[in-house]
C-alpha cells in the first residue's frame, strides 16, 4: 500500500475597495503563487506537513517559505 504525504494549501483573501464611474465596491484579491514545473502555473501556496507539526504551522510556514509573508 502506498504511504501518501499529508499536505496543506493556503487560501489568502484581501478585500480591496475599487472604484470606478459607475460606483465604489469591494473586490476579493487571491494569492498565488508561480511554480515553474512542469510549466509554468500558478497555484495556491503549499506544502507537505513535517512530523510533529499541526495544520495551522505548517500552513504558515509555507506562506513564509514560499511568498515572504508572515501572518
Amino acid at each position: 500500500m502506498k504511504k501518501y504525504r499529508r499536505a496543506v494549501s493556503v487560501l489568502v483573501l484581501k478585500e480591496t475597495e475599487v472604484c470606478s464611474p459607475k460606483g465604489c465596491g469591494f473586490a476579493n484579491q487571491i494569492l498565488l503563487v508561480k511554480k515553474p514545473r512542469p510549466m509554468d502555473t500558478w497555484q495556491l501556496p503549499q506544502g507537505g506537513i513535517e512530523e510533529g507539526e499541526t495544520c495551522e504551522a505548517a500552513a504558515l510556514r509555507e506562506l513564509q517559505e514560499e511568498t515572504g509573508l508572515v501572518l
